[in-house]
């Protein structure tokens, strides 16, 4: 297959064009291991041919060479043997490179019941650094309020003191603790959570995943189209999450639906 067109494929799978073939092969390596507990023999292939028609396209010799640049060049996965059985073990290296590209659902929430506010009043002049910040604040899953002023569920306050301090504007950034009561809040907490979080927004992408889940037999397609909204998703202490919200449906019968289409 040629390059072009075979970007164009990954393009139309992942919905992106950061999505390389190597990204692609380990995320299959992932999956296989994620799901049904194997990555070798004919697990791995299984996967593969499971995967989407992409492989289908691709001749054997390019899946092994990704393979071996994904192990050597890489190191973002290892090749053992065990009881004459091969299979694929995914690196330390290989996982970050998967926390980069692929999100993941929490299935644990660590919260210490109280919610942040980041404020701050960076000079016009530091322009450039005002919007690090802010790109640094939805990074760590902060929601804006309005103009600069931030909430967060979780303690930010060791990044952003940590950030404030890379980029020398500690005089210009609070990190504050609030609760229910306090006069800064004119709304309930859980209708400001939804508004600042767009809720309502997110819970119609995960309606629609459910929708099509069952009419999607492409391991890949499924996968990164169920991504594609996770990534949207704040993930919220669980507490804090809406009753009708459905994330945490969606996450199980995803994973439902890998296992079943894996075992076919």
């Amino acid at each position: 297959m040629e390059k072009s067109k075979l970007k164009e494929n990954i393009a139309k799978i992942a919905g992106t064009t950061v999505i390389t073939l190597s990204d692609i092969i380990l995320y299959t390596i992932y999956l296989t291991l994620s799901t049904s507990g194997t990555s070798g023999g004919k697990g791995i292939y299984k996967t593969f041919s499971k995967a989407d028609k992409l492989f289908e396209e691709i001749n054997t010799r390019t899946i092994i060479d990704t393979l071996s640049k994904l192990k050597q060049r890489r190191n973002y996965i290892l090749l053992k043997e065990e009881k004459n059985s091969k299979y694929f073990e995914i690196t330390k290296l290989g996982r970050e490179r998967l926390n980069e590209i692929i999100p993941h659902y929490k299935v644990e929430r660590l919260w210490d019941g109280s919610i942040y506010l980041i404020s701050y009043d960076i000079p016009e002049k530091k322009r450039k650094v005002r919007n690090l910040l802010r790109f640094s604040l939805k990074k760590i899953g902060a929601g804006l309020l309005q103009s600069s002023l931030w909430l967060s569920p979780y303690n930010p306050t060791g990044v952003v003191k940590e950030l404030a301090k890379h980029l020398e504007i500690e005089e210009f950034v609070i990190v504050s603790k609030i609760d229910n009561d306090s006069s800064l809040i004119k709304e309930k907490m859980a209708v400001l959570i939804e508004r600042v979080y767009k809720l309502k927004d997110v819970n119609k992408q995960y309606d629609y995943f459910l929708n099509q889940i069952n009419k999607i037999t492409s391991l890949l397609k499924l996968s990164f189209l169920y991504n594609s909204v996770l990534s949207k998703d704040p993930q919220l202490p669980f507490r804090l999450e809406p009753t009708w919200f459905l994330a945490n449906k969606a996450y199980s019968v995803y994973r439902k639906r890998l296992t079943e289409i894996l075992n076919k």
